[in-house]
């Protein structure tokens, strides 16, 4: 699957939210650990909602540019005689 940087960037977020909670969690703010957990979670799944919705906008891109190009090559054809 081919990675945006929106993509990209919720996952530097991630990251960092996941090694503050590990953090927190280990120094005993269970608290902070709690927050910077639901944090992460909100941030992994957006990152999994976006990376879908680009997926699929680029195969969608794909699917109707390849019929674009059949018609304007179909239309060069008919202009040369039908060859």
């Amino acid at each position: 699957m081919a990675v945006a940087p929106e993509v990209c960037a919720v996952g530097a977020g991630l990251e960092g939210c996941k090694g503050t909670s590990r953090d927190r969690k280990m120094v005993g703010d269970v608290i902070g650990a709690q927050s910077y957990a639901s944090t992460a979670k909100c941030l992994n799944i957006w990152a999994l909602i976006l990376g879908l919705l680009l997926t699929i906008v680029f195969i969608i891109i794909c699917a109707t540019g390849s019929v674009m190009i059949f018609q304007a090559v179909s239309e060069a054809a008919k202009g040369y005689g039908g060859y």
